[in-house]
């Protein structure tokens, strides 16, 4: 009995000093400790032995607690399992909180300087600043040995002010059930700002709207009874501030002035529709209209200043008038191609087709489209710089990043991603660029995220690699 004490308050003193201070969780799911607290020793039934559960609280504070509950009501209940080891939280004067500095020049260091820059006023990374002053918040996706890719991040989404990056990696055991950590990173300080957990739910896909409300698209779940459901969430504490139950939703995209276009399954009888909120985000109507497309499971992009909009999926790419909602021109896709990605630049726009298609994307324009490039890669990269007169895209080849000139549909400038030092071997799963600084952001398949650039003299393409999967630590 004594050494079960002294691990289980081992135990609880690791716990508080690994405490997420400022994680939002949502219905925080307990974690199951075997052992009987010491103090509690003196429980007046001995057959009512109860049993310390760590779970994360709901506050900003985020340390750990202990809860005490009957251990076959504990058998009984339905969890999300999840050992937290790949998240912590730290005061920036604690040891754990140093970390090995690389040895670059002086010439690379400020050049990296230059990549962080500040937080302007209202922006999505301001509202997130004061949630872990003086914290070092460190994540680092959990490596799955069972899975192709060995991580599971089923979405990414950039804020429409481009000041936050949001990441959804998935936790649980891989038959589920299963709850979801989102982690906030800050383009600004390119550090971690924040981290929530909303345990049980199942996110499948992330939008940001214009006033930083977090648009999720949650997967149904048996386990605990819920239901395919759109969710909005505050990103300062991680609640709900609306769930709204909508069978079949898969994606979710949001405009400019802050309209929530709705995407459905291809397997669902919904399938070719998109539904559209007007105002759910402004006052929480649920009311909305659906509109009927020619494809299945469509895409939707938007122009830059939110007047149109453009659908394509596996038949047309379909561009529409915002005011009306009235179809302005369809144009036939070729057979078999499928979208993966769409965007609208200038006059212009830009079908990716699935990766596994191994086919190049295509250019509309009126009544003029054209293939480009190599075999896509299913991505397409907006240029913040210059919108009207380029765009990216990522090919299959390497994963290769290039800036296309609008005009002639020709690579201006471009990078095979591995060409960068230090080397890493994952494809890209999302890229994004900025406005003021020369930087490209890439999160690829293996869950390492880093910055791609070009050296001082513009000579080679370095990486600064700033978050790394468990496996490769």
């Amino acid at each position: 009995m004594k050494r079960f004490c002294n691990r289980l308050i081992t135990g609880i003193g690791l716990a508080a000093l690994l405490s997420l201070t400022g994680c939002g969780d949502n219905e925080p799911e307990p974690k199951k400790n075997p052992e009987p607290e010491k103090k509690k020793a003196a429980a007046p039934a001995p057959e009512k032995k109860k049993t310390a559960v760590k779970t994360f609280a709901d506050s900003e504070e985020g340390s750990f607690k202990v809860r005490y509950s009957n251990t076959e009501q504990a058998k009984k209940k339905t969890e999300v399992r999840d050992a937290q080891e790949n998240v912590s939280i730290l005061k920036k004067d604690d040891p754990g909180a140093a970390v090995q500095q690389e040895k670059i020049s002086k010439k690379e260091q400020l050049r990296r300087d230059s990549f962080r820059t500040k937080r302007p006023a209202g922006s999505f990374a301001a509202l997130l600043e004061p949630l872990n002053s003086g914290k070092i918040i460190r994540w680092s996706p959990q490596w799955h040995s069972e899975i192709a890719s060995g991580v599971r991040l089923p979405a990414v989404a950039i804020s429409p002010d481009r000041t936050m990056i949001v990441i959804a990696e998935t936790l649980g055991e891989p038959q589920g059930p299963f709850g979801t950590r989102l982690v906030f990173l800050d383009t600004c300080s390119w550090t971690i700002t924040a981290v929530h957990h909303l345990w049980k739910k199942d996110v499948r896909f992330i939008a940001a709207a214009p006033d930083h409300t977090l648009v999720l698209a949650a997967r149904r779940q048996e386990a605990f009874k819920s239901a395919d459901e759109i969710i909005l969430l505050d990103p300062r504490n991680g609640r709900e501030k609306q769930v709204l139950p909508l069978p079949g939703i898969r994606r979710v995209y949001i405009d400019p002035a802050g309209w929530i276009f709705a995407v459905f399954a291809r397997e669902s009888e919904k399938s070719n529709r998109v539904k559209v909120f007007s105002s759910l985000i402004k006052d929480g109507s649920q009311t909305g209209f659906e509109w009927v497309t020619s494809n299945h499971s469509p895409v939707i992009a938007f122009s830059h200043d939110g007047s149109q909009y453009a659908a394509a999926g596996d038949q047309a790419v379909e561009l529409y008038r915002k005011s009306d909602c009235r179809l302005i021109e369809s144009t036939p896709l070729p057979d078999g191609f499928v979208t993966a990605d769409l965007l609208i630049a200038g006059d212009t726009v830009i079908a990716a087709p699935e990766s596994r298609l191994q086919r190049r994307a295509i250019a509309f324009r009126s009544s003029w489209h054209q293939e480009f490039g190599e075999n896509s890669f299913g991505l397409l990269v907006p240029q913040p710089d210059d919108p009207a007169h380029f765009f990216g895209a990522v090919m299959s080849r390497k994963g290769r990043i290039s800036r296309i000139a609008l005009s002639t549909l020709k690579e201006q400038s471009g990078v095979d991603p591995e060409e960068g030092r230090p080397r890493t071997t994952g494809d890209p799963k999302a890229v994004f660029a900025f406005p003021k600084i020369k930087v490209t952001a890439v999160l690829d398949e293996k869950g390492c995220f880093y910055l791609l650039y070009l050296d001082a003299a513009g000579k080679r393409w370095q990486k600064e690699i700033l978050i790394k999967s468990t496996a490769a630590k």
